[in-house]
């Protein structure tokens, strides 16, 4: 089975999944695509012995794999790229997947309700995420099945993310499907993505300040949204962000959030229990007293000095040491574990690591205003420099297929600065799509 992921064009965003003979065009095709650039019958995936071929049909504006147009039936493999009119679309090769050797289900199917249960993705104390198919609608999806379904508190948690996640409507939160509790299994089913990457895969080492703070922004988007609509996550941190794409973080984790003005008023966790993770914890959180929006500040502050210095503010020996460091001690200037850092970036993260919220910004927007501010800041310094100038020209014309700008700009690049190991591999793979350009031409 092969699986089509548009990236662009007038199916962005959807998956279609492909199990025999595909005819794709504009109009009178199996998969139909409303695009101009695309002809009535554009080009067609079929099925052989060794997996899928992609073949052009007499289309006027051609289609194209890994940036080659395609003049006969072409192999299609797993990371593939097609383009199709303005549609570009990512590869994936399917295989449909049972779990045997975990079985979740409580009756040892290795089926949750009426979703057939695969791999495991991600395990914690509170739930194992699962991939999953769901035959119905045709689509993968992830399901969140809670490992104690027999404690009382964790099943009432449960059931109130499902009411969170549902009232979150934001391209940069993990949306809800579906709750539901199959022989006494109670989950939760939360859209699917391709990618395993989290932010969490990028600390250690500062990053490009211009990244993090675009990642941040949309993050800060994301809980501005949560907080208007009276909920508060408490536990932001590096591995709640994920990334489908390096550019686009999605916020998710709310099992522990608290929603405010609560008609039930459950009181899920015991008054001056902290809740959270320590590194990432608000000082309000380490005292177990109320919180609210600006304690998700605190920790989005957190994660941005992790991003810019590649460490947190407090490294300690034991999680009580690291909530006594949040509520007393100030953290580090950051500038002193990263000098490259403008004053500016100092600045903002004073404000968001406030121990008192009153000093803290008061609304993620506010802090969305400064984190621009200082993004900015950082890309007009950037602009500048003509190293910066020449990587992002040559990145650019790379993605765009256009070799022979890529191979001058990043010939420049290096014969300036020959540390960049990126760039070599970038201007290698340049070179041979050149070279193989040229020999096509004649």
């Amino acid at each position: 089975m092969l699986e089509l992921r548009f990236n662009t064009g007038p199916r962005a965003g959807e998956r279609v999944r492909i199990r025999s003979e595909t005819l794709i065009g504009r109009e009178e095709a199996d998969l139909i695509l409303n695009d101009r650039e695309v002809s009535r019958k554009h080009a067609v995936i079929r099925p052989t012995e060794e997996g899928f071929v992609i073949d052009d049909v007499g289309s006027l504006n051609g289609t194209l794999v890994n940036n080659v147009a395609v003049r006969a039936p072409t192999p299609l493999s797993d990371g593939d790229v097609i383009e199709v009119g303005q549609s570009e679309a990512h590869v994936s090769m399917q295989t449909t997947q049972t779990v045997s050797e975990e079985p979740r289900g409580a009756d040892g199917t290795g089926s949750v309700g009426s979703y057939e249960l695969g791999e495991v993705l991600r395990q914690d104390g509170m739930f194992t995420t699962h991939k999953a198919f769901q035959e119905s609608l045709d689509r993968y999806v992830a399901i969140k099945v809670l490992n104690d379904p027999g404690d009382a508190e964790f099943r009432a948690r449960f059931k109130r993310e499902a009411r969170i996640l549902a009232r979150l409507q934001h391209p940069n939160i993990l949306p809800i499907y579906e709750q539901g509790e199959a022989d006494g299994v109670p989950y939760l089913v939360v859209q699917y993505l391709d990618s395993e990457a989290a932010l969490d895969d990028m600390v250690g080492e500062p990053v490009e300040p211009g990244r993090a703070l675009r990642l941040v922004a949309q993050v800060l988007s994301a809980l501005e949204h949560a907080h208007q609509q009276g909920v508060v996550h408490r536990n932001v941190k590096p591995t709640n962000i994920l990334l489908p794409l390096p550019t686009w973080p999605m916020l998710t984790g709310f099992e522990i959030a608290k929603l405010l003005n609560d008609p039930s008023r459950e009181r899920l966790t015991r008054e001056g229990m902290a809740i959270g993770t320590p590194a990432y914890m608000a000082p309000e959180q380490t005292f177990g007293t109320e919180v609210d929006g600006r304690s998700d500040l605190y920790s989005v502050g957190i994660v941005l000095y992790e991003l810019l210095t590649g460490q947190v503010p407090f490294v300690r020996d034991s999680a009580q040491a690291m909530l006594s460091a949040q509520a007393y001690e100030p953290p580090p200037p950051p500038r002193q574990l990263n000098p490259a850092l403008p004053a500016e970036a100092e600045t903002l993260l004073q404000t968001a690591l406030m121990k008192e919220p009153s000093r803290r910004f008061q609304r993620a927007a506010d802090m969305v205003v400064a984190v621009e501010r200082l993004l900015f800041v950082v890309e007009s310094s950037r602009q500048e420099d003509p190293i910066v100038k020449l990587y992002e020209e040559g990145v650019a014309a790379f993605k765009r297929g256009r070799w022979d700008v890529a191979v001058e700009r990043l010939e420049r690049l290096l014969s300036l600065d020959p540390s960049h190991e990126d760039v070599e591999s970038l201007l290698e793979t340049a070179r041979m799509e050149q070279h193989a350009g040229r020999r096509r031409g004649h």
